[in-house]
């Protein structure tokens, strides 16, 4: 068993070193975590007010410390939502510190109501930061989250316990000035949770930003599709799953015609919104499992997967992709020019498309590129380049 006003001081140290360093972290790599550290604060001015129980007035050591509790909460919801590009609930997030404060102040001479109204007040805050986090479960990679769910689910079962003892009467139970076995595993539990709540926080923010990295290296910073290192990723899986089904597939090789004419006449901005334009279009043409890259300028490429096990159909399937791509590239391109302003083109495109096919590992890359350059005649599509001299 261990003294309360250790355990007090326990969760004090704690709090700021946990505030302190996620300030550093954050005033040098990113600003947001300055708000987590705000929250971690609010942990130690607490357990500070907590340990003053009797020097200060009531109302702070028991109205002020437990709200700054579920001010904390809070804030650990509003920056979850944050972290995941939502906008916050307001009144969702932060009305149960509202209706904390206004019970405690009508129950200040109520101790075993108070320990009930906080437990079930705390507990919803931590169940709303877990049903954040499922919520966005899409939008945030890795193991981090984990980390915060289970710290959430301990503080819910450390805040139901104390209202649990609260209503069976045992006022020793949940007496912040006893030191017993029971207040001990409270507060060490406390700052447990406190701690794997930080460690989730940074786990998070770090596996954002080596996938952020990751996915920047990985794809074309105008158009958003994929580069020449993830065809190479792609291509290599899609070798794999094709020897090892036995079924074709096959690779789209597109370039746009007169693309340079364009640029000449009207400048690489009206350029880069046909290249834009042209990632988007392509994109609808594929299923999510296909794979669009821009190779670099004009040229683009379309690797199809699982197309068929018979050559004839996967070379059929392929050429309906193609089609589909021809036609949705034959629509009239509406594009912007900076001389004059703001004035619109009507851009009518043409492309040539090769088709070439692969099963197993029998052909490499390279050899793939070349056969699918070769075809590049197969579906040419000639429209009249309207703008372009």
């Amino acid at each position: 068993m261990t003294d309360v006003q250790t355990l007090f001081l326990v969760n004090m140290i704690v709090g700021a070193v946990l505030a302190s360093c996620i300030a550093l972290v954050g005033w040098w790599q990113d600003r947001a975590l300055l708000r987590w550290a705000l929250a971690f604060s609010l942990h130690t001015l607490t357990y500070l007010l907590l340990a003053l129980r009797g020097v200060v007035p009531d109302f702070f050591s028991i109205v002020i410390a437990n709200t700054l509790t579920s001010v904390m909460l809070a804030l650990f919801a509003e920056e979850l939502l944050r972290f995941q590009q939502r906008r916050p609930s307001r009144l969702l997030v932060w009305a149960p510190v509202g209706v904390l404060f206004l019970s405690f102040m009508v129950l200040m001479n109520a101790f075993e109501a108070r320990v009930v109204v906080s437990a079930l007040v705390f507990s919803v805050q931590a169940a709303l930061i877990i049903a954040t986090i499922l919520q966005g479960f899409a939008s945030s990679v890795g193991r981090g989250k984990w980390i915060v769910v289970v710290a959430a689910l301990i503080s819910i079962v450390l805040f139901l316990q104390r209202g649990l003892n609260a209503l069976i009467g045992d006022a020793s139970l949940v007496d912040l000035q006893a030191s017993t076995t029971m207040q001990t595993i409270t507060f060490m539990g406390s700052a447990m949770a406190l701690v794997m709540f930080a460690i989730g926080l940074l786990v998070m923010y770090k596996e954002r930003a080596e996938h952020r990295s990751h996915t920047l290296a990985l794809h074309d910073p105008l158009t958003q599709l994929g580069n020449r290192r993830l065809l190479k990723e792609r291509l290599e899986a899609a070798f794999q799953n094709s020897a090892l089904h036995r079924r074709f597939g096959g690779k789209l090789l597109l370039d746009l015609n007169r693309f340079k004419s364009l640029n000449d006449a009207h400048g690489h901005n009206v350029g880069d919104q046909l290249l834009v334009e042209t990632a988007r279009r392509l994109r609808e043409c594929v299923n999510e499992d296909d794979t669009v890259v821009r190779l670099g300028g004009d040229e683009f490429v379309v690797l199809l997967e699982g197309l068929d096990v018979h050559k004839d159909k996967a070379l059929e399937k392929a050429a309906v992709v193609a089609r589909r791509i021809r036609d949705a590239l034959a629509r009239p391109f509406e594009l912007t020019l900076a001389q004059p302003q703001g004035e619109r083109l009507a851009y009518e495109a043409s492309c040539s498309i090769g088709v070439a096919l692969f099963v197993g590992q029998a052909i490499d890359a390279e050899e793939l590129f070349r056969r699918a350059d070769a075809a590049s005649d197969m579906l040419t599509l000639v429209h009249s380049a309207a703008g372009v001299p």
